[in-house]
């Protein structure tokens, strides 16, 4: 679904839509706690069976390496002597770029080509790690896909060019598709225009559901660009993304089994009751179970809290009931007292670390537009050439574009979870040798 024009001024000139959480998803209420027999049972389950599917690590990479290096940019004094004092820690100190270039450089890049880990006298980017990842999960015959800025495109393929094709098979890119862009308002609340023409910007990751949508495997793993470690402390990252995918496996395979005999007029509720209940299904009804499970998948992983920002963990009631959901703070009105409370309340994050079956009973995709709700767009406020503006962005891609799905959640070791969101986190364990 593309919003019109009509639809976008009425959404930008309306209040954001809040989402009424009723609690947060714990490990008592919500989480899946694997026992160690049962990650190695799914991770088994995904061993036994990847070879006869078609496997697809999706990456959303557009974005730049520019916010990496904001303090240095401004001149911090402090963050400045702290990147001088570690600088041979980087990856990117091997560059061969003068040291008084090499800021402005590299926050010119998109964050996937930062060099991030340092090997003897090698680097890898992000972009790299990322095929890696996708081969040691998937085997020597790996599909890997990301979502980049169009402009990119050639920086992509150019380092691409350079990479040993033994580190990949099937690399493909996208774009975010320009029709989903989006109405602007001004302070005044009319529509912002740059040389007489109405402004229209990138609505946000939640644009990117139409490209998954144009994606064909059966099983999808998403994870975040900057979500990487370095090769030695790669090994437990492999091993969860394994369970997720056998976990999705599982749920995938029973339900074919429930919509079979549901079919064949032999459904026996008391043997699936447990099952239905762990993916949120209560109907007592044959035919209406059926429609429930006829839902695209999905298994998130999630970290306990670090005081990341983002979206984490909760139950809230959608039109299938309580449902789990993945909501951002800016859905949650902090004027509510009872509200905040049950953010604050939250043990778990998001880490952007999920496994996606977007295809049916007869090996037919979704329509992933009918299982989203639109009434979960967010509206942000940002400048223009000096100029403050409103901006509409689509529902969160894992928030409100995925609200529908028949989702769980799964506990997943903080380990798989090394974001860079400064350049000094790469300093961190996770990312250096």
């Amino acid at each position: 679904m593309i919003y019109n024009t009509e639809e976008q001024i009425k959404k930008l000139k309306g209040e954001v839509p809040y989402i009424e959480i009723e609690d947060p998803c714990s490990t008592k209420n919500g989480i899946r706690v694997l026992s160690q027999d049962k990650k190695k049972a799914y991770a088994a389950l995904f061993d036994a069976q990847k070879a006869q599917l078609d496997l697809l690590s999706f990456i959303p990479a557009s974005g730049a390496a520019s916010r990496m290096f904001k303090a240095l940019l401004e001149k911090d004094k402090t963050a400045q002597q702290q990147f001088d004092e570690h600088l041979d820690d980087f990856a990117f100190s091997q560059i061969n770029i003068p040291p008084k270039n090499l800021i402005p450089y590299l926050a010119s890049l998109p964050k996937a080509l930062i060099p991030f880990h340092k090997y003897d006298n090698q680097y890898r980017t992000a972009f790299e790690e990322h095929l890696i990842d996708a081969q040691k999960l998937q085997g020597k015959v790996s599909n890997t896909h990301f979502t980049v800025n169009e402009k990119h495109i050639p920086l992509f393929s150019e380092t691409l060019k350079n990479i040993s094709s033994s580190l990949y098979n099937q690399v493909n890119f996208s774009t975010q598709d320009p029709l989903t862009n989006t109405l602007c308002l001004d302070a005044n609340g009319a529509v912002f225009t740059a040389q007489n023409i109405p402004l229209k910007r990138p609505a946000g990751h939640g644009a990117l559901l139409k490209n998954i949508q144009d994606l064909n495997a059966d099983l999808i793993f998403i994870n975040n660009i900057d979500n990487v470690q370095v090769e030695q402390k790669k090994e437990k990252s492999i091993e969860t993304k394994k369970v997720l995918g056998g976990c999705v496996l599982e749920i995938k395979n029973n339900i074919h089994r429930i919509i079979k005999q549901i079919k064949n007029n032999a459904f026996d509720l008391k043997k699936h009751q447990l099952f239905l209940q762990s993916i949120d299904i209560y109907s007592t009804v044959p035919e209406e179970i059926k429609r429930l499970l006829d839902r695209p998948i999905r298994v998130c992983g999630m970290v306990k809290n670090q005081g990341e920002p983002g979206g984490g963990p909760f139950w809230v009631k959608t039109k299938y009931g309580k449902t789990r959901q993945i909501v951002e703070k800016v859905h949650i009105n902090n004027t509510d007292l009872q509200q905040e409370e049950k953010l604050a309340a939250a043990t778990h994050f998001n880490p952007v670390n999920m496994v996606l079956c977007i295809k049916d009973t007869n090996h037919q995709k979704y329509d992933l537009s009918l299982f989203a709700d639109y009434n979960t767009h967010i509206i942000a406020h940002k400048n223009h050439q000096g100029k403050p503006i409103k901006i509409l962005e689509y529902p969160g891609l894992w928030n409100g574009s995925m609200a529908d799905w028949i989702t769980l959640f799964v506990e997943i070791p903080a380990q798989t979870f090394t974001p860079v969101k400064t350049v000094f986190d790469l300093l961190k364990d996770g990312h250096q040798s």
